[in-house]
């Protein structure tokens, strides 16, 4: 999914794999400071693009009326098996399954060729039902679980599973969403966005990203 955004940044420093626990205001500038104590700034502005109750513990101290209305955000999770079979595979390459108790999809993924010609690797999303229930067991237990799901709902036997991860997606699909574009702070130069602004969808974050893009950008152009 990131595949669209890494030609734009190219001309960007990047920091990966940092966790920004909080963010600091002095005096017309922020300070952000790392899990492991590394402080990045002083930025101009902050924008906040993460799931909304991750955005609500980053901006308690600084935007407090913004805490309450993001407690409003309510999210489904998702727990994912990322499979790979050798051999036999399912007919299909997607499938969903509305009323099954447990799995969701099952989606071949295709793309890169990152699969040799005798392997397949599939990704299956268990129900929000099911991912409720197990959200805090193991990624081993909940993986497996899927996957032998996945190989009895596709009659394939064990032998065709070669390799298995899990992963918890725990704010996967926002199911109460704020129901505005983007939240804003034109004086402290705050903005959060995301799909959880509008609804569940890829096109929903899109909307909420370019509308703070826009609230940031005229402030330039009136500063």
């Amino acid at each position: 999914m990131n595949s669209l955004l890494k030609p734009l940044t190219s001309e960007l420093d990047l920091y990966q794999s940092v966790e920004i626990c909080e963010i600091k205001r002095e005096s017309n500038s922020w300070q952000l400071q790392s899990s492991n104590n590394q402080e990045y700034g002083p930025f101009d502005s902050v924008a906040v693009c993460i799931p909304a109750p991750q955005a609500r513990n980053l901006v308690m101290t600084t935007k407090p009326c913004w805490y309450r209305i993001l407690d409003s955000v309510k999210y489904e999770p998702c727990l994912t098996a990322m499979i790979v079979l050798e051999g036999n595979k399912p007919d299909f390459r997607y499938a969903s399954l509305e009323n099954h108790p447990q799995v969701w999809r099952q989606i071949e993924q295709v793309e890169n060729g990152k699969c040799a010609a005798n392997l397949s690797c599939w990704v299956v999303h268990a129900t929000p039902a099911w991912s409720s229930a197990y959200l805090e067991c193991d990624y081993s237990q909940f993986a497996n679980e899927l996957a032998r799901e996945f190989l009895l709902l596709n009659e394939l036997s064990h032998e065709n599973l070669l390799r298995l991860n899990g992963h918890r997606w725990r704010y996967a699909r926002v199911n109460i969403p704020l129901g505005e574009l983007s939240l804003f702070d034109n004086e402290l130069q705050l903005g959060l966005a995301g799909d959880w602004c509008l609804g569940p969808n890829v096109e929903n974050a899109f909307c909420s990203g370019i509308d703070i893009a826009d609230k940031f950008l005229l402030n330039i152009s009136k500063s």
